[in-house]
C-alpha cells in the first residue's frame, strides 16, 4: 500500500517547566552516548531504571525502536515510530528516556523496574512520548504506535507495563515484553518494510497476543544507578 508522509520541521512545543536537577546531566550523557563517546561496554548488564536513557532493540529483528519528525500519512497522523537497523548507522533518534507514569507519586531516579511496573518512554530527540491507541497501523493493520505529546502533555495512552517471566528486575540485554496499559496490546516490530521517505525501516505496531515480534532488549544507554538515600532525585 502506498502512504503519504508528512515531514515536520518545526514542531510546536509547549513551554518547558523547570526540570529536576538530574535532567541536565542525563541529557548531556545521552548526547555523549549517541555521538559514540560512551562505549556500550561501560554499561554492560546494568539495571534499567527510572531516569535511564536506553536504546531498545527488537530481539527478533535486531532493529532499534526509532522515531523522527515524519508523521503518518494515515491513521492518527501523529509522529511515526519505526524500526531502524542496529548496524552502527543508528543515531540519537533511537534513544528513549524511562519515566514514571503520571500520578505514580515520588519515584527516585535510579529505581530499577521489575515485572508489572508501569512506565513511559520519552523520545530523547523530539521529546514526545511512545504512544498507542485504536488507530490501525499503516502496513499490517494492527494497532498503531506513534510518538505524541511533550513535556507538559501526556495521557494514559503513553503508559506501558513491563512484562517479565519472573519477578526479576529489568537488566540490559535481558529479553522483555512491553504491554500497553490501556489497550493491552504488546509493543511489537513486524517484518513489513516502509518505502520512501523511510525506505527499509520496519513497522512498529501493537499486537493483541505476544510473540517473538514483541520481545525487546535494552542495549546501549545511560543507565542511572540508585543514589544513596540522602542524595536521591525524584522524577
Amino acid at each position: 500500500r502506498g502512504h503519504c508522509w508528512r515531514a515536520v520541521t518545526s514542531p510546536s512545543r509547549p513551554a518547558m517547566a523547570a526540570r529536576p536537577s538530574f535532567a541536565a546531566p542525563l541529557a548531556c550523557a545521552a548526547l555523549l552516548l549517541t555521538c559514540g563517546w560512551l562505549p556500550a561496554a561501560q554499561a554492560s548488564k546494568q539495571a534499567v531504571t527510572y531516569g535511564s536513557a536506553v536504546k531498545l532493540a527488537s530481539a527478533a529483528h535486531n532493529f532499534l525502536l526509532h522515531s523522527h519528525q515524519i508523521t503518518y500519512g494515515s491513521g492518527s497522523g501523529q509522529q511515526s515510530v519505526t524500526g531502524t537497523p542496529s548496524d552502527g548507522t543508528a543515531d540519537g533518534s533511537d534513544m528513549w528516556m524511562v519515566k514514571p507514569v503520571e500520578g505514580a507519586g515520588a519515584v527516585a531516579s535510579g529505581t530499577p523496574l521489575r515485572h508489572g511496573d508501569k512506565f513511559r518512554l520519552m523520545h530523547a530527540a523530539t521529546r514526545t512520548w511512545l504512544h498507542s491507541h485504536r488507530f490501525q497501523s499503516p502496513l499490517s493493520g494492527q494497532q498503531e504506535v506513534s510518538a505524541h505529546g511533550g513535556d507538559e502533555a501526556s495521557d494514559e495512552n503513553d503508559e506501558w507495563m513491563l512484562v517479565l517471566d519472573s519477578k526479576a528486575q529489568w537488566s540490559q540485554d535481558a529479553k522483555v515484553r512491553v504491554q500497553h496499559v490501556k489497550t493491552k496490546a504488546y509493543l511489537s516490530m513486524t517484518n513489513r518494510r516502509f518505502g520512501r521517505p523511510i525506505s527499509g525501516q520496519l513497522e512498529v505496531a501493537g499486537l493483541r497476543a505476544h510473540s517473538t515480534d514483541s520481545t525487546w532488549k535494552a542495549t546501549e544507554g545511560v543507565y542511572v544507578p540508585l543514589a544513596e538515600s540522602g542524595d536521591r532525585d525524584e522524577l
